[in-house]
């Protein structure tokens, strides 16, 4: 089945505005270190989760927004030695 031209326009308006929401709440909360870092996790998480068929905005943000702070407390954490000890990078 075919997506019609507004059905696309819409989904478009939809992910937009679930990121902007994210990204304005990640914003206020002194969270983005990395613009393109964020963009790039908030984008991501959106469209999967549009493509799987979530259409609210709120849940959609939400969900962004849970993703990108598991995803940057994963990229701040390395391994410290080679015993396998983990310590935070900050």
């Amino acid at each position: 089945m075919r997506n019609n031209p507004g059905q696309l326009v819409h989904l478009a308006v939809l992910m937009e505005e679930a990121i902007q929401i994210a990204w304005d709440y990640l914003e206020r909360a002194g969270e983005i270190e990395d613009a393109e870092f964020c963009s790039h996790v908030l984008l991501h998480s959106v469209e999967k989760m549009v493509q799987q068929g979530v259409r609210s905005r709120l849940l959609l943000s939400n969900r962004a927004i849970t993703q990108y702070m598991e995803a940057l407390e994963a990229r701040t954490i390395y391994p410290a030695s080679a015993d396998g000890h983990w310590m935070a990078r900050r």
